[in-house]
């Protein structure tokens, strides 16, 4: 019995031993993805612990949340409620679980076979000759049972290990680039709000002006021996209750209302508009552009997918050279034993161990199609690197345009300004003097209502910019001291 043990214990052993071959996904090695850490032996450990009902409010409180404060949502408010309430992002988020999830059952061993069989062999014997009594029956029995392990192939695992590591590693990436586009567009509708608050304000401001000229009009008809009309009388006292036709505050609205939708807010009107976004004027050295374009590079949702799909690639190609690799198809221990008329006559064990020879995969050309998958994936990584760093190119020179735009007009309109000005002084108490001056104040609003789209220009060009690198660009040049 004890020597039947020994074999017993020698059957798992070389099981434990295949086992030990294959990397271990308890292993508490942090992978690297991104700004965070993911060790896979404590994710497995957590997902024996926990049911899949705590595994879910689990996730659920890992998304980001906004506890509404109520009142008046200034720009920070408005980005936080954009992230909770985003359903791309929480699909994301629920990508990246699965792709964890995944990781986790990796590796796990194929279900074992348990094999049992009785035979059984009624011998009739007959009687002696001569002698007394009838024939009599002998039976003899075979029982036999053998469990057979199907042990993993490390080298392909190897590969499936590094494929789920692509695939946990874009998930991350994707969540961050997902958060940083909700942020780029809700800045991007809040600053048209800005811009379109401060343009309204300054058109009131003409609008004050043009009743004023009615006003002086009205009543230097009136001082004058110049009989008006009823009709003509009627007509001037309505031009002086007019309000100004106003498609910015349509616009406005129209503005406020998307913004809402975008990040989940009922009520439109709780959008709080600040003054005119005052961001600084940025200079740009040679190498911006190359800098800039390397962030972008690495910031890109498209390059980062192409990225994986080159890992995939090369994970299925490690894959198929690993079955060219002869390896254990299964390992099996078994026990037969005989009886006669109940009485053990023989009993053997067994170990048997079966290696797959992959003769023929050695001709296969299977390996052809993913060598050509990530030559794909990299001509098309390359082109992708070329229109973006001409896209960041191009967003630069818009900003420098819109940059030298905004000097030349500013120097412009302060030497209009000079000008009347010095009229001004030159026509001092002379009947004109008051003319002068309301067009002067006419001139001044209206350069800044035209000085206000030239600067909307630069803050959007601004924009369009950091849409493709996905960063603050004050930041950036910070950094870069």
């Amino acid at each position: 019995m004890r020597n039947r043990f020994s074999r017993l214990s020698f059957l798992l052993g070389v099981g434990c031993a295949l086992s030990s071959c294959v990397p271990s996904l308890d292993e508490a090695t942090p992978h690297k993805l991104g700004n965070s850490a993911f060790v896979p032996g404590k994710a497995k450990g957590l997902e024996v612990s926990l049911t899949e009902e705590e595994k879910d409010e689990e996730y659920v409180r890992a998304l980001p949340t906004f506890e509404d404060p109520g009142g008046d949502l200034g720009l920070r408010e408005l980005t936080q409620m954009a992230v909770a309430n985003s359903p791309q992002f929480a699909e994301a988020a629920g990508n990246l679980r699965v792709a964890k999830a995944r990781w986790n059952i990796i590796g796990g061993w194929r279900d074992p076979e348990f094999r049992g069989g009785f035979d059984w062999d009624d011998v009739r014997v007959e009687k002696a000759s001569g002698g007394p009594g009838t024939d009599t029956v002998r039976r003899n029995e075979e029982v036999n049972t053998s469990v057979r392990l199907y042990p993993p192939n490390p080298f392909q695992l190897r590969a499936e290990l590094d494929k789920a590591m692509a695939e946990i590693s874009f998930a991350e990436f994707a969540l961050r680039q997902v958060g940083k586009e909700l942020v780029v567009d809700v800045r991007r509708l809040y600053q048209d709000l800005q811009f379109i608050q401060e343009s309204i304000r300054l058109g009131k401001g003409l609008h004050r002006l043009e009743i004023e000229e009615r006003d002086r009009l009205e009543q230097l008809l009136e001082s004058t021996a110049i009989v008006l009309e009823p009709v003509v009388k009627q007509r001037i006292q309505a031009m002086r209750k007019q309000g100004i036709a106003s498609p910015s505050e349509i616009r406005f609205v129209k503005v406020r209302s998307e913004l809402a939708a975008l990040i989940g807010l009922g009520d439109p009107r709780r959008i709080a508009v600040s003054g005119v976004p005052n961001r600084p004027v940025i200079g740009f050295r040679d190498d911006t552009v190359m800098a800039l374009s390397e962030m972008a590079f690495i910031n890109n949702l498209k390059l980062g997918d192409l990225d994986r799909l080159q890992k995939l690639a090369k994970g299925d190609l490690r894959a198929f050279k690993a079955k060219r690799i002869p390896w254990v198809s299964f390992l099996e221990g078994g026990r037969n034993r005989t009886y006669n008329e109940r009485l053990a006559v023989n009993d053997n064990w067994s170990v048997r161990l079966a290696i797959d020879v992959p003769i023929f995969s050695l001709f296969s050309k299977e390996g052809d199609i993913y060598k050509e998958q990530i030559r794909s994936y990299q001509k098309q990584a390359e082109l992708y690197r070329k229109r973006i760093q001409l896209s960041v190119a191009t967003a630069i020179a818009s900003i420098r345009d819109a940059r030298d735009g905004l000097g030349r007009y500013d120097k412009e309109t302060q030497g209009i300004l000079a000008d009347m000005k010095r009229m001004e002084t030159e026509l001092e108490n002379s009947p004109f003097q008051a003319d002068v001056l309301h067009l002067r104040k006419l001139t001044s609003l209206g350069r800044s209502r035209e000085r206000l789209a030239a600067e909307q220009a630069y803050h959007d060009a601004l924009l369009n910019l950091e849409e493709i690198i996905r960063d603050d660009i004050e930041k950036v040049f910070r950094n870069r001291g």
